[in-house]
């Protein structure tokens, strides 16, 4: 009676097997690691686009809806006693803030509050609480027109990582650094757009490491800009005759 013979893998088809094992592993760790910090790229991404649109859409909602009460015009109508206008537009000319302005964007959070359709807005930049040696932009609002523009607003975090927010005014035939309806050459006026542009950190400090964005220069920092028109301009009169063309 013959007794069966049982054959086995061989050292060498042994290493063989393993080695191949090992790079297949190898290369599926590599993707792995690759599909990951991709996403992790891709979320970053995401995130900041988020914040830029964020800030470019509250600005330019607030803008749009910038108010004037003319004194000279609402005196007439009786919507104004004196020459308290209760109204302000201002960039660029004092230190109360990047902007203040009063804007018809107000939405109550509480339906049939008492608050006003038109109300105080000011932007600020300031030390961002949660990264140390970044700015951020931050906003407040109340509820209605106060008596004095100069009492302080609780501000609110408006967009994380925020350097810089520059504001121009178009005066007529240029854009200008500065504006502001408490001043003799633009009093009780509004421009008849903006231009707004912000410069952003693109990148997300990771947390108890040194932030290199802050001794990497532009190479971290990614700016938008955009041009917003004034609708209520309109009924005002321009600070300048129109121009035919506009070079921006």
């Amino acid at each position: 009676m013959k007794s069966g013979k049982i054959s086995g893998f061989t050292l060498i088809e042994v290493i063989v097997t393993v080695g191949i094992i090992s790079t297949i592993m190898i290369a599926a760790v590599q993707i792995l690691k690759s599909s990951l910090e991709m996403r992790q790229a891709l979320s970053e991404k995401g995130l900041f686009a988020h914040r830029m649109n964020t800030t470019l859409r509250v600005l330019s909602q607030d803008i749009e809806h910038a108010w004037i009460l003319s004194a000279t015009m609402d005196q007439l109508q009786g919507r104004v006693r004196g020459t308290d206008s209760r109204s302000i537009f201002q960039f660029g000319s004092s230190q109360d803030g990047l902007l203040q302005l009063t804007t018809g964007s107000h939405v109550a959070q509480i339906a049939d509050a008492k608050e006003s359709d038109i109300s105080y807005v000011t932007y600020e930049i300031k030390e961002s609480k949660r990264y140390q040696g970044r700015t951020a932009l931050y906003r407040g609002s109340a509820p209605r027109v106060p008596e004095n523009f100069r009492e302080p607003l609780k501000m609110e975090l408006l967009a994380d990582s925020i350097k810089t927010v520059k504001i121009e005014a178009w005066n007529g035939d240029s854009f200008v650094g500065e504006w502001s309806n408490q001043k003799s050459d633009t009093r009780d006026k509004l421009p008849q757009m903006l231009k707004v542009s912000v410069t952003a950190w693109n990148d997300v400090p990771e947390e108890g490491q040194e932030d290199k964005a802050l001794q990497g220069g532009d190479a971290y920092l990614t700016s938008f800009s955009t041009t917003i028109f004034l609708p209520y301009s309109s009924r005002l009169k321009e600070l300048k005759e129109r121009v035919k063309s506009v070079n921006f």
